[in-house]
């Protein structure tokens, strides 16, 4: 590590290359049937990245819209202040994760339950009858455009869980504004299951002490282990310190200020404005390939492991594919 690193990351931070030899986590036989089952069951994988296909966590357009204005900030991330300092928790209980969260649904239903209602109406009552159901519409969809304009800024939470990647650490609200830190390498993922009242069941990430009854749940639910993993692949990149912060364009304008993101740019050469200048088409395709990526990763397996077995990353499946379509041309050329 050089001496910058040494000053910009705490003694504490998390490092996978050097990690800490830990005590055994403590026996939970004790605490109960009820407890054990609301936290789940853990999932065996290291506090290493391997798959490293984040694109998967989103769909295209989303990322698309990132590469544009990356981050999710309302403002160019500084030294001190940006996504590559901390990743957040938030909870549904507060106030503006809960109002963003009822806006998404409420969306959902107002374009897709909308434009079903619209053509029922169409069917039925004719161009008439789709212009009453239009009307009727109207204020719920400027409502809705209302609200994500007044949340579109980062919101400020108080009862948020935090990662520092500078410092290792694992910030959690506790009551009354106190907080207290837990060295990320001492929690263990656990998924639960989760059962809605339409009967439809989603998967539950949850990050568990080993040495308490603490826990954090995160606050989307996954339809898909596999997508489940990937989140948790991307949080112990985010934290490991041996490891530049996720490829995504989340982290575009901020990488110059994480000395390891740095350095690992500078040695391979890679663009400050990578997903930036990317095409919509390009970014499209390399979501799709990374969600087959994800589908086909060994887990419990090492990335070099996973290589030699033949599994491919989304790059090279992309590349590939823009190699095939070159070669298909030429022969309709030729």
């Amino acid at each position: 590590m050089t001496d910058n690193e040494q000053n910009y990351y705490a003694p504490t931070a998390y490092n996978s290359e050097k990690p800490r030899n830990l005590p055994p986590a403590r026996d939970r036989s004790e605490d109960g049937y009820f407890l054990n089952k609301s936290l789940g069951n853990p999932i065996n994988l290291p506090k290493k990245s391997h798959c490293r296909e984040y694109l998967a966590q989103r769909t295209p357009g989303s990322w698309y819209k990132l590469s544009k204005n990356p981050g999710l900030w309302s403002e160019s991330p500084s030294q001190e202040d940006g996504p590559h300092v901390k990743v957040i928790w938030g909870s549904i209980f507060e106030w503006p994760v809960f109002i963003r969260m009822l806006n998404h649904i409420f969306g959902i239903f107002i374009f897709v339950g909308g434009a079903a209602s619209v053509a029922l109406y169409l069917f039925i009552g004719g161009l008439r009858g789709a212009m009453v159901m239009i009307e009727f519409l109207l204020i719920p969809t400027l409502a809705w455009a209302t609200i994500r304009y007044l949340t579109r800024k980062e919101p400020k939470l108080k009862t948020d869980t935090r990662f520092f990647r500078r410092t290792g650490m694992v910030s959690i609200y506790l009551d009354k504004g106190k907080r207290q830190e837990i060295p990320f390498d001492e929690f263990d993922p656990y998924v639960s299951f989760n059962t809605g009242p339409s009967g439809s069941s989603s998967l539950i990430l949850n990050l568990v002490h080993r040495y308490s009854n603490t826990a954090i749940g995160y606050h989307n639910a996954f339809m898909f282990e596999d997508k489940l993993k990937i989140e948790w692949e991307q949080l112990c990149d985010f934290m490991d310190i041996s490891r530049p912060l996720p490829e995504t364009p989340i982290y575009e304008q901020c990488r110059h200020w994480d000395p390891v993101s740095k350095a690992y740019d500078e040695k391979h050469n890679r663009p400050s404005d990578y997903w930036h200048k990317m095409s919509k088409k390009d970014i499209q395709a390399l979501t799709f390939h990374a969600y087959d990526a994800v589908k086909d990763y060994p887990w419990g397996r090492t990335r070099q492991q996973a290589l030699a077995q033949g599994w491919k990353p989304s790059e090279q499946r992309w590349q590939e594919e823009q190699a095939e379509k070159k070669r298909k041309e030429a022969d309709q050329s030729a």
